[in-house]
């Protein structure tokens, strides 16, 4: 089971007629891997026991057999408290926010790049 913490930012509309979607990731390894977990329980205990448990709050929205989508709400959740790609002291080990950034479009192919790709069609939805 993969659990996808993020924080989906407000598009910023650029002056040159085009979009740019940012998007934060909770990833592991570096901020190179989605964060997989081994645990069959139910959605509702593995938003406990990983997410609210470690610091992490907002809402679930979207889930399956293999993915849990969890938007995380900054007003509760103290992002400070995490680390982020470019601070000081993250190696290949650490669990961090990592921030992406795309330009929302039709002619994209959201199949040429995996694993992320799946993750940004999902959210963007």
């Amino acid at each position: 089971m993969y659990i996808i913490p993020y924080v989906l930012e407000s598009p910023i509309q650029s002056k040159s007629d085009f979009t740019l979607q940012k998007i934060w990731l909770f990833l592991s390894n570096g901020g190179k891997h989605l964060w997989h977990i081994q645990n069959e329980n139910s959605t509702e205990i593995i938003v406990k026991e990983y997410l609210e448990e470690n610091g992490f709050y907002g809402t679930v929205t979207f889930t399956d057999s293999e993915y849990i989508y969890y938007r995380v709400d900054t007003t509760k959740t103290k992002m400070k408290d995490f680390w982020f790609l470019f601070d000081e002291g993250v190696n290949d080990s650490t669990d961090l926010w990592r921030v992406f950034y795309w330009i929302p479009s039709e002619e994209w192919s959201w199949e040429e790049y995996p694993p992320f790709a799946n993750v940004l069609k999902i959210i963007s939805t």
